[in-house]
């Protein structure tokens, strides 16, 4: 049987969250926290406290309460509190604050030394009213540019630092250091310099053909024959000696050249090969006791028919680091490029004339790299001069020794002139030596013979002896010295070139027999140095 129970419950009071509202105080933050409010009546501001939150103030603290309504009008209050809100915006505030005034005085800074235009970046005392820009400078200043840096007074460039170092300003004397260079300028013009080549480097060295290309008067006294050839003359030298042999020398020693060709008008190029004994053309060098070649020989019996040759050029690589020093006003200029070409008259070290006139050299004293030197003009001794050194010799002047000394209208009581002799070497690569070159000198006269002999039958017209000599003293003119000989009724013609090159040529109608010997005379003027 089921039990059934019951009771009775009685709600004495109920009551419901009617709203809640948050009310807001802000006070100076130097005041103590507000009590919370007291006796609040449902929708009644407390005294004080305002029910929308107040614009922000960061000298100010924002303080909150919750007033809640019951559904039976009681109210309640919580406890006040700060706004952590506000106090996180404030200090965010602050520090941007803070940032804007360091941003400020950094710009004040920056204004007071800093300023720009289209010329660059300048850095300056820049206090006064009106600012200085780049352009408009008077004071010194520092000018960063996308080339180098410089200091400036005003406007004017005293001293740049880019990839060349410049001390001194472009229109005054200054100094420029680049990494192969040092120079000294007065304006534009180049007073002393110091190049430098690192071993290794390429050149390329130019001779221009005189056929094609004529230099224009403003270069013309840079363009010597040392930097030129004609392919007439390479011709009219085959009609007239049945062959063409000439040298060219290097502007660097080298251990030989990597190519030798011609250069056309197109751009296209020749190549000439190295070879002996060929007929046709070709090119030879000879090389010193340690391998270093000074010049290459260019060697044809045959014309060259090509009209539109306008270089000769060689290459190869420098196998020491010189160093090029120029001096002076007028000199001789190292490099010219002329139709995209460039064209070296390098020298250890070269000083110019300080004039430029018809009659007088642009090169006042110049030294080889056979350590060789040359005057360009006269040489004068202001003073008696009681001793002279040459070599380990020592000469006493006053009976002065001339056999080293050219002059010319000498005017003096006490000067012999001795003979100076020697023996050179000859190196053959035809032929054979009967004896080595001996030769004698008094002041710039000089006799020198050398002997060779068939190592075979050599027909009329062909080669007795062909090579290199050296150890004798080199002869003035460019285009060598000839001598003749005899072989029975049979003439020979023997002749060296101005670097050396040598040759001994059966001249007469009939062939000579092995044995047949070639004496070459040779009476010649020389420049002063040796070969």
């Amino acid at each position: 049987m089921a039990v059934k129970g019951s009771a009775t419950v009685t709600l004495s009071q109920y009551r419901d969250t009617e709203s809640v509202t948050r009310y807001y105080k802000l006070q100076s933050s130097s005041l103590a926290a507000p009590d919370k409010p007291s006796n609040v009546k449902p929708n009644e501001t407390p005294a004080g406290w305002s029910k929308s939150e107040p614009a922000c103030d960061i000298t100010k603290t924002l303080y909150t309460c919750d007033v809640t309504v019951f559904s039976d009008k009681t109210t309640h209050v919580s406890d006040v509190s700060k706004s952590t809100s506000y106090e996180a915006a404030k200090e965010a505030w602050n520090k941007a604050n803070n940032a804007q005034g360091t941003a400020n005085e950094a710009a004040k800074t920056a204004d007071n030394y800093i300023s720009t235009d289209s010329t660059g970046i300048m850095v300056s005392e820049n206090k006064g009213a009106t600012k200085e820009t780049p352009s408009n400078a008077t004071k010194n200043n520092v000018l960063i540019t996308e080339k180098d840096v410089q200091i400036r007074n005003g406007k004017k460039v005293v001293a740049s630092y880019g990839e060349t170092i410049d001390i001194g300003g472009e229109n005054e004397q200054h100094v420029t250091i680049a990494k192969d260079k040092m120079a000294v300028y007065a304006g534009t013009e180049s007073l002393f310099s110091v190049d430098s080549f690192k071993s290794g480097t390429e050149i390329i060295s130019t001779w221009i053909n005189t056929d094609k290309l004529t230099p224009t008067e403003d270069i013309y006294p840079e363009i010597s024959d040392s930097i030129a050839f004609s392919v007439e003359d390479i011709n009219d030298t085959i009609d007239l000696d049945g062959h063409y042999f000439n040298s060219f020398t290097y502007s660097f020693f080298n251990k030989g050249a990597k190519r030798v060709w011609f250069e056309l008008e197109n751009g296209d190029t020749i190549t000439i090969d190295k070879s002996i004994n060929s007929n046709s053309l070709h090119y030879e060098e000879f090389s010193d006791g340690n391998g270093y070649c000074n010049s290459f020989d260019l060697i044809t019996r045959e014309k060259i028919s090509r009209t539109d040759i306008i270089a000769l050029r060689a290459s190869y690589d420098i196998d020491f680091n010189p160093a090029i020093v120029d001096i002076g006003q007028y000199r001789t200029k190292d490099v010219i490029n002329y139709h995209g070409m460039n064209l070296y008259d390098f020298k250890a070290l070269k000083i110019g004339s300080g004039i430029a006139s018809e009659n007088n050299r642009r090169d006042a004293f110049t030294v080889d790299f056979l350590g060789n030197g040359y005057f360009g003009n006269t040489l004068n001794v202001e003073q008696d001069i009681r001793a002279m050194y040459i070599g380990a010799a020592q000469v006493d002047t006053n009976k002065m020794s001339a056999e080293n000394i050219s002059a010319e209208n000498i005017s003096a009581d006490n000067i012999t002139m001795n003979i100076q002799r020697g023996t050179g070497k000859i190196t053959l690569t035809t032929g054979a030596v009967e004896y080595q070159p001996r030769w004698w000198r008094c002041g710039n006269i000089v006799q020198m013979e050398v002997g060779t002999k068939c190592t075979g039958k050599v027909a009329s017209g062909a080669n007795i002896a062909a090579g290199k000599i050296t150890g004798v003293p080199k002869p003035i003119t460019g285009s060598g010295v000839r001598a003749v000989s005899y072989y029975g009724n049979n003439a020979n013609i023997s002749y060296m070139g101005s670097n050396g090159t040598f040759y001994a040529r059966n001249a007469g109608a009939d062939a000579l027999e092995k044995g047949s010997d070639c004496i070459g005379g040779f009476t010649y003027i020389t420049d002063g140095t040796m070969l």
